[in-house]
């Protein structure tokens, strides 16, 4: 029997961490009732690798709400966004450890610049929490592994369901996600199930020699497409990256033929109808592809993301199988997901 590793049981860990997010969702609320009596204008969401995607998806309820809002590495945002930070904005990190040096030290300066800051995070009493006006504790228990997985699940919803209220506060907008709020967890313990057929995935690609993936997603999807890119290539040293999913079009649409598998999130929104179309091209071509649904109907054989209606919600927790397909994909390469090289569990310098 293949040794166990800490990442497949901070996975199995996501139905309790939706839970606990979901139970405080009266303290993001009450948080967002706060944040917007500040006079707000403008709104930033920061982070770093794993934590910036689950910024990127927090902040998709504001972006298409009429508030200025913006998604941006905390690095990038130092350097170059921090001076547009001043009074009026409102500036949020993201971060699992609450040490990452470039989120605390790009809040510090928009701190500095008279913007309002607020954190999410998993470590309690941490450097960041300190330096913010108001922090929210993610509470995903004890995450063993240096790569992030319940914790990225636990960030994102938690600064989803903060974006959800703020809207509802600025402009009277229910956000689609509140809706499913209380299918989440449920969800989650269904997708877990399918557990062995991910394995089976991952190791028939093993076996063919697969050691390139794509990730493709739109809208809310993008930064679960990301998310995905990077825990193949993090446990696997792989080559794997993310598009906007009619972007494949235009390019990348080339590497077709080539060994390699493809991810599909393609949820009931939006861009559900040319998403499809996109599959049926890709199909046409014989490329290999996995689609990540909640629309199990429309598609042959998906991983069908059941119970949530919404598609923030369902694109949220399409993340669980391609953990679960990333975790057996590294260890059938006998690679230690816990433990990938050159990677510690935050950067304390930069």
């Amino acid at each position: 029997m293949r040794e166990e590793f800490f990442m497949i049981s901070d996975v199995r860990g996501s139905p309790e961490t939706v839970r606990n997010v979901v139970s405080n969702s009266r303290g993001l609320r009450l948080l967002a009732e706060r944040v917007c009596g500040k006079d707000v204008k403008r709104f930033f969401f920061l982070g770093c690798g794993s934590s910036y995607y689950a910024a990127l998806f927090g902040a998709w309820p504001l972006l298409y709400s009429g508030v200025q809002a913006y998604a941006l590495p905390s690095s990038e945002f130092l350097f170059y966004y921090s001076g547009l930070a001043g009074e009026g904005s409102v500036v949020v990190g993201v971060s699992r450890s609450g040490l990452t040096a470039e989120t605390v030290s790009a809040v510090r300066k928009a701190r500095e610049n008279g913007a309002f800051t607020v954190s999410f995070t998993t470590g309690v009493g941490s450097e960041l929490s300190r330096e913010c006006g108001e922090s929210f504790l993610v509470d995903v228990g004890e995450e063993k592994s240096i790569i992030m997985t319940k914790s990225f699940v636990g960030l994102s919803l938690a600064s989803a369901i903060f974006s959800s209220e703020v809207s509802r506060n600025l402009f009277g907008r229910d956000c689609r996600l509140a809706g499913d709020l209380s299918k989440l967890s449920t969800s989650a313990e269904e997708l877990l199930k399918r557990e062995s057929l991910l394995q089976d995935m991952a190791y028939a690609r093993v076996r063919g020699g697969v050691e390139r993936f794509v990730f493709l997603g739109s809208g809310p999807a993008y930064p679960i497409a990301l998310e995905g890119a990077l825990k193949v290539k993090e446990t696997s040293y792989v080559a794997s990256e993310a598009f906007h999913t009619l972007e494949f079009r235009h390019g990348p649409m080339s590497t077709l033929g080539e060994k390699q598998t493809l991810f599909l999130v393609s949820c009931r929104g939006e861009g559900f109808t040319p998403s499809k179309r996109l599959h049926s091209e890709m199909l046409e071509k014989n490329a290999d592809v996995i689609v990540l649904t909640n629309a199990q109907e429309e598609f042959e054989k998906p991983i069908w993301v059941p119970y949530v209606e919404s598609e923030e919600a369902a694109t949220l927790l399409s993340i669980i199988p391609v953990q679960l397909f990333a975790y057996h994909y590294a260890t059938a390469r006998g690679r230690n997901p816990d433990r990938p090289r050159n990677l510690s569990r935050y950067v304390e310098r930069f």
